[in-house]
């Protein structure tokens, strides 16, 4: 399994951690959330599945996927009670924006990647295109 693309998901990751950072409930289910988001519920849930360093998962359910609640992993670590019930406070907004640096930061090396891989075969393309024209030169030249 390929590692999840922060550059794919860039607008659904940003919205979906700063509503899982700041709202009032940590948990929160897919569905849910995407209503709240306004964004496609398939989407969110691969997000909420796929990025496992960012999101944690209830230990609720397995028969109901769709009843499973996530919270964000920093949000869940930094609770100040033991009680799993006892409702978290919004994250700090330096924790806040650090997340979003990093999903930003992700993002753009993902996309710079891209682009020079790109670039690389299309110069390697290109020099084997050249190569073969004057190979084909050289051929014609000599019969």
């Amino acid at each position: 399994m390929s590692p999840p693309r922060y550059a794919q998901h860039h607008e659904t990751l940003v919205a979906a951690v700063t509503q899982l950072a700041m709202g009032q409930s940590a948990f929160r289910q897919a569905k849910t959330l995407a209503k709240d988001l306004s964004i496609d519920p398939s989407e969110v849930a691969t997000v909420l599945n796929d990025f496992k360093g960012l999101f944690k998962k209830s230990a609720g359910s397995q028969k109901d996927p769709e009843g499973q609640s996530y919270c964000l992993h920093l949000r869940y670590t930094l609770r100040y009670n033991q009680d799993e019930k006892a409702e978290r406070p919004p994250l700090d907004t330096q924790y806040l924006m650090a997340l979003l640096e990093f999903i930003s930061r992700k993002s753009s090396e993902e996309s710079q990647r891209s682009v020079a891989m790109r670039a690389a075969l299309i110069t390697a393309g290109l020099s084997l295109l050249a190569s073969t024209i004057s190979l084909a030169v050289t051929l014609f030249r000599a019969a």
